[in-house]
């Protein structure tokens, strides 16, 4: 928005956003309070999620952005029951999951905006790719890098791989955490030697997109901030 704002002077975006995730959720957390802080706007909050009443609600709190999930924009794809509620959307992310093109354009084509991809997890702070709200891909990418960060891209025995080869995405950076709480196992397992986060991730690097095809670590993650409880 701000390089929008440079661009033309003139330019006024107002943020109104919906709260339909959970917020223990790292994608409530960036949606429904990181992102309204930087932009600057009110956030509406329902008490469950609730498909007719989340269209009621965009369009009666004139709702311009949201942060959504795959399922939820299949929903509006495929409902008859949307129609004009989202005519005060501008921007529309998702995350948590891929989502392809396909479903993207079918998504598109009911909100009237764009749909950008982010990707990232609770150890990078959360989104660690992102569009520029004044750029779009079609290509089902999880978007590029964010600014301030270094992604590699590796095989299973650490070494880069070339340009359009997949391997696990291993990141460096200030939004990445420097370890599990109390827990140095961990912490020792999810970093390489020289520093570098293994996301467990596998994706590609192609004309400076990132693409995600498929999980190398399965099993939740040691909670960032978890506290030790005497006796477990």
């Amino acid at each position: 928005m701000a390089r929008q704002k440079r661009r033309d002077p003139s330019y006024k975006f107002e943020y109104r956003t919906l709260g339909h995730l959970p917020a223990a959720h790292v994608a409530g957390c960036q949606g429904y309070f990181i992102n309204p802080a930087i932009a600057g706007g009110p956030v509406y909050w329902m008490p469950k999620f609730d498909f007719p009443k989340f269209l009621e609600y965009s369009k009666k709190f004139k709702i311009t952005s949201f942060f959504s999930v795959p399922p939820i924009y299949l929903l509006i794809a495929k409902s008859d029951l949307v129609t004009d509620q989202f005519k005060t959307l501008v921007h529309a992310i998702t995350g948590a999951a891929p989502m392809g093109p396909e479903l993207t354009a079918l998504a598109e084509a009911k909100l009237g905006c764009s749909i950008s991809q982010t990707w990232g997890l609770s150890e990078t702070t959360g989104s660690a790719t992102a569009m520029p709200w004044d750029e779009d891909d079609k290509s089902g990418s999880v978007s590029p890098l964010m600014p301030n960060t270094r992604m590699r891209i590796v095989d299973d025995d650490g070494n880069d791989v070339q340009e359009g080869e997949e391997g696990e995405f291993i990141m460096k950076g200030p939004i990445v955490a420097r370890g599990y709480y109390d827990n140095e196992q961990a912490t020792k397992e999810a970093f390489t030697e020289d520093g570098w986060f293994k996301t467990g991730d596998i994706g590609v690097r192609r004309n400076g997109m990132f693409y995600i095809v498929d999980r190398k670590k399965v099993g939740a993650t040691v909670a960032l901030l978890s506290r030790h409880v005497p006796g477990d």
